[in-house]
């Protein structure tokens, strides 16, 4: 098989952590070819991955990742893709893999499809529902990359100005335009076990969890680690995670770190306020403590000292 992987980068500093490599290495026995779209110039760590890249395209920094993915498509051309059997677009903004990926792209292969991603959100439009599949990986095959519905789907997307336009001039545009021009859709994991437990929109947050010990799904998005408002409201299972990686020695988890610590502005008082809403719901939610007066005092009085003794292993 002839697979395109286009591979979208963006570092406020210009700085590609080693995570970038670890992906681009793995996935390269699947590719034919991988070309490296940086939203900004390259500032350090160009090397890492000059071992796994075909083609290197440097972009002003516009447009998020459609933007870079439209501007790599363009560098081809829409007659040049059809000359591949599988087109990958793939970003920044997870970690792995830390299972073999062999499964996956063998899974996918038994399934008739005309595109694919790794889970969906759903969302309704004119009374339908229509798959959301993140942008973060999506891949589409030669049935779809030979259809001038394809190449008129880039050339109609408006320039993306803000992360929600993203969300809802991309990610939920290409399910019903495909759709309603009799494409098929379709996802590698099946997400209804958890989608019904949680929230729509957060369930692969609140679920990665079981989704990487029980299920074995490959990936982990970074935003477990992003501090949110002042906390980080998914790092009790994003440290849980990092812990089983390191004991079944699924992943170097050093290059998570190396990319956290240097992106996020860790510090005592973020770490704090999350410990203070954890003991807030367990105190209102598992003691059944409802009055505010109540929950003031106890936070008050809380054993501050072990806070301060164990934020940094925690």
């Amino acid at each position: 098989m002839r697979r395109l992987l286009v591979y979208l980068f963006f570092d406020k500093n210009g700085i590609v952590d080693h995570y970038v490599s670890y992906l681009l290495k793995s996935l390269r026995p699947y590719c034919s070819e991988i070309c490296f779209v940086s939203n900004g110039q390259i500032s350090l760590g160009k090397d890492t991955v000059s071992d796994y890249v075909d083609t290197f395209l440097e972009r002003e920094n516009i447009g998020y990742d459609v933007g870079g993915y439209k501007d790599a498509l363009n560098y081809y051309g829409f007659d040049k893709l059809k000359e591949y059997d599988e087109l990958i677009l793939c970003n920044y903004t997870f970690f792995g893999p830390f299972y073999p990926l062999q499964k996956m792209f063998e899974d996918m292969s038994k399934k008739s499809c005309d595109w694919w991603g790794l889970f969906t959100w759903s969302f309704k439009q004119n009374g339908k529902m229509y798959p959301h599949i993140p942008s973060f990986w999506c891949v589409y095959r030669k049935s779809l990359l030979n259809s001038p519905y394809f190449r008129q789907y880039w050339e109609t997307l408006p320039l993306i100005t803000s992360y929600q336009m993203s969300v809802a001039e991309h990610e939920q545009r290409q399910g019903p335009y495909y759709e309603e021009r009799g494409f098929i859709a379709a996802t590698w994991y099946d997400e209804a076990r958890y989608r019904d437990k949680n929230s729509n929109f957060l369930w692969p947050f609140l679920s990665a969890k079981q989704m990487i010990q029980k299920d074995k799904f490959p990936f982990l998005k970074r935003r477990h680690f992003f501090i949110e408002e002042g906390c980080m409201p998914y790092i009790c299972d994003a440290l849980s995670i990092l812990q089983y990686l390191k004991q079944k020695d699924l992943y170097p988890v050093k290059l998570i770190y190396e990319n956290i610590y240097r992106t996020q502005k860790f510090s005592f008082s973020v770490l704090l306020k999350q410990k203070m809403l954890r003991l807030k719901y367990y105190l209102k939610y598992k003691l059944g403590i409802q009055k505010e007066q109540s929950l003031r005092k106890y936070i008050r009085y809380s054993d501050i000292s072990f806070l301060v003794k164990n934020w940094k292993r925690q």
